[in-house]
């Protein structure tokens, strides 16, 4: 198992931590169709980029 990198770490959790927090907020206030829509568009997009750099770069996938 690789070393962590806790400051890279501490900084992910710093900045999801209030994220989420806020996200939370604007969920409720938002109609549930628009947070579904939201999130599936959301899924969608991060699918097409782990396609696209497993095509075009995909030593970006294995850390090379």
């Amino acid at each position: 198992m690789p070393d962590l990198p806790y400051g890279i770490a501490a900084v992910f959790a710093g900045v999801a931590l209030p994220a989420s927090l806020l996200a939370g907020k604007a969920g409720n206030r938002l109609p549930a169709r628009t947070v579904r829509r939201t999130f599936a568009s959301l899924i969608l997009v991060v699918a097409a980029a782990v396609a696209a750099a497993a095509r075009f770069a995909p030593a970006a996938l294995h850390g090379g």
